[in-house]
C-alpha cells in the first residue's frame, strides 16, 4: 500500500510540473521579448534559436553573417540550407572556415548581396534595419538596385509594401534626431519579426521596376489560419517549407486557446492568448 501511495504521489507531482510548464514560453527572459510569437516560431524552426542557457537575449544585436544564415534558412528551408557547400571564398574577409561562409556565399552568388567596394562583407559588423530589410527583399525576389543617397528610404518604402515591417514599431534611429534614417543595428527580436514577416510575404518576380507576385497553388498554399481560403499567391514559406501553417485558434493539451504554428502537422510554437 505504501508503495502504491508513493507511486501516486510521484505521478501527481510529475503532472503538477507538466501543468505549470505547459504552454510556457521557451525562454526564461520571454517577458522582455517584444516580438514573442516571431521569436518562438523562428526558435521552433531552428532558424533563429535561443541560447543553451535558456535565454533569448532579445535586446542583443545581430551580426551580418548570422543574419545571412537566418535568411538563407528562410529562403531554402533548413534541410537544403544545412547542405550548402563550404570551401568557397567570395569576399576576402569571409574565409572558407567561417561558420556562416556558406550562407554569405550563397546570397552573393544569387546576386542578393554585393559587399563593399574593397571586396569585403564585414560579416562581424552589426546588421542595421536597412541592411536586414534590403537582404529580406532580395530573398523575396526584389532585384532593385538599392544604391545612392536615399537607398534606405527606398528600402523602407518597398519593405512596408511587401509586408516586411508588419507588426513592427518604428525603428529606432542612430541618433536622437528621429529624422535621421541611417538605422542602427537591430535587436534579435526585431530581426525575428522581420524573418517571420518574410516567411509569410509574397515571392515576386521583378522586372522594369515592378514586383509581380508569383502564383501559388491552392493545394500547397500557406494558410494563415487553419481552414482559410487560399489566395493563390505564393508566400516564401510555401516555397521553402510548404508544410508550415498557423492556427490562430489552436489549443494546447490543457484546452487553453492560443496561436499555434505547425510544420508538417507537428507543433513548433504555441503562444498563449
Amino acid at each position: 500500500m505504501k508503495k502504491f501511495l508513493s507511486l501516486v504521489l510521484v505521478l501527481v507531482m510529475a503532472m503538477s510540473v507538466v501543468t505549470i510548464s505547459a504552454g510556457a514560453a521557451s525562454f526564461s527572459d520571454s517577458a522582455n521579448i517584444e516580438y514573442l510569437e516571431a521569436a518562438e516560431l523562428l526558435h521552433g524552426l531552428n532558424i533563429h534559436p535561443g541560447f543553451e542557457d535558456g535565454t533569448y537575449a532579445p535586446q542583443n544585436q545581430m551580426s551580418r553573417g548570422f543574419a545571412a544564415k537566418c535568411l538563407v534558412y528562410c529562403m531554402l528551408g533548413a534541410d537544403k540550407a544545412a547542405k550548402l557547400p563550404t570551401g568557397k571564398t567570395v569576399f576576402k574577409d569571409v574565409t572558407p572556415d567561417y561558420r556562416y561562409a556558406p550562407f554569405v556565399n550563397y546570397l552573393a552568388e544569387q546576386g542578393l548581396i554585393s559587399g563593399y567596394e574593397d571586396g569585403t562583407f564585414k560579416p562581424g559588423d552589426l546588421i542595421s534595419a536597412a541592411g536586414m530589410l534590403k537582404m529580406a527583399l532580395g530573398v523575396l525576389g526584389y532585384k532593385k538596385d538599392y544604391t545612392g543617397a536615399n537607398w534606405q528610404w527606398e528600402v523602407r518604402t518597398d519593405a512596408k509594401a511587401a509586408g516586411l515591417m508588419d507588426g513592427i514599431a518604428d525603428f529606432r534611429a542612430d541618433s536622437a534626431d528621429r529624422e535621421q534614417e541611417e538605422w542602427w543595428a537591430l535587436q534579435r527580436d526585431e530581426c525575428a519579426q522581420i524573418m517571420m514577416n518574410a516567411l509569410t510575404s509574397a515571392v515576386v518576380t521583378y522586372a522594369d521596376g515592378k514586383a509581380t507576385p508569383v502564383a501559388g497553388t491552392k493545394a500547397a498554399h500557406y494558410d494563415i489560419t487553419a481552414g482559410a481560403a487560399a489566395d493563390e499567391i505564393m508566400q516564401l514559406c510555401e516555397k521553402s517549407m510548404p508544410g508550415l501553417k498557423k492556427d490562430a485558434k489552436a489549443t494546447d493539451f490543457l484546452d487553453r486557446e492560443g496561436t499555434g504554428w505547425f510544420l508538417n502537422d507537428e507543433q513548433v510554437a504555441f503562444i498563449l492568448e
